[in-house]
């Protein structure tokens, strides 16, 4: 898997000198870089413009004849890379307390409880809330999360803040959110 700032390589080998090599990855031409008797690699570093699915490459190299290899579009043990761009966004934020009366309100005791809907799956969170991080996050069904904490006093009084910090299976951070 490979996401948005990865580092996607390619690494090959020719069978014969070429007077000139051509190499694309996701469409994109890369230069190659010559690591050896007629060993190469060529880098690109994915960005959000790329689609997603798998990484695509193709290889073409000219021998001194004019003789052309034809295009290389497939590894030779049939690896491959899927390429996930999509940042992952918080679709619903709805922040209320256990609180009685109000569930706008809170007092010592209550639970403050944080409920989210992402995008896609999330393989990792930072949740503060009242500045304190979650007592616990769970993901309730899916892509939707629960987030809480019991107010124990030591929260400044007033208005209570929150804050998510995000990213998915690859790694794609989303944008923190602070407000519903």
């Amino acid at each position: 898997l490979a996401a948005i700032g990865d580092v996607d390589s390619i690494f090959f080998t020719l069978s014969e000198s070429y007077r000139e090599l051509q190499v694309f990855i996701q469409g994109s031409p890369v230069n190659s870089v010559n690591t050896g008797i007629l060993s190469f690699y060529a880098i690109k570093e994915m960005t959000q413009d790329d689609l997603n699915g798998l990484i695509t490459f193709e290889i073409v190299a000219n021998d001194s004849a004019g003789n052309s290899s034809g295009s290389i579009t497939q590894t030779n043990d049939a690896s491959t890379v899927l390429f996930d761009g999509t940042i992952p966004t918080l679709q619903m934020v709805s922040f209320y307390s256990s609180n009685e009366i109000n569930e706008e309100l809170a007092i010592v005791g209550d639970i403050l409880n944080l409920d989210f809907i992402s995008s896609e799956y999330l393989s990792s969170n930072s949740i503060l809330i009242a500045g304190f991080p979650a007592d616990d996050v769970s993901e309730i069904e899916n892509n939707t999360y629960r987030a809480w904490r019991t107010l124990d006093g030591s929260e400044t009084q007033g208005f209570i803040p929150f804050n998510i910090q995000f990213s998915d299976t690859v790694g794609n951070a989303g944008i923190e959110v602070n407000s519903t």
